[in-house]
């Protein structure tokens, strides 16, 4: 397999475990605010015992999430450090798709600088980019 379909597939997993961390934030800055409204009520509910159980709720949902939170950060961080490390072997690949795809997808050049980068026309780097787009197509659909 080339080296930036591997990459690619990296990508593709670190910006997933990026959304779920994302979304594991969000449900502890939820459960965060729904508590802060009632908070003017405790001195009340404290009085009728029931408060107790919302605060043992609370702390054990938020257990739950900081451990979510934690397990999603790991894998994040160790996906981002694969990549780095992708980056790095395509930037020593000799396949030219490696390098055209570095330049292209991962460092957001433009057509006319890679051209003059690595002296083809910009014609061939187009050529170079669409067999880039099809054996990613072709890898997303086996």
């Amino acid at each position: 397999m080339e080296l930036f379909i591997e990459h690619y597939k990296l990508n593709e997993e670190y910006k997933e475990a990026k959304k779920e961390f994302e979304k594991a934030l969000a449900k502890k800055s939820q459960l965060l605010y729904s508590v802060v409204p009632k908070s003017a009520n405790f001195e009340n509910e404290l009085l009728k015992g029931s408060s107790s159980n919302k605060f043992l709720n609370y702390t054990i949902k938020m257990e739950e999430i900081d451990k979510e939170i934690n397990v999603r950060r790991n894998l994040r961080d160790v996906l981002e450090y694969r990549l780095k490390l992708k980056e790095i072997e395509l930037n020593n690949s000799s396949n030219m798709l490696d390098k055209i795809y570095l330049l292209k997808y991962v460092k957001n050049m433009k057509v006319r600088y890679i051209a003059i980068k690595t002296n083809y026309s910009k014609r061939r780097i187009y050529d170079f980019i669409n067999d880039i787009r099809k054996m990613i197509k072709e890898e997303d659909y086996e």
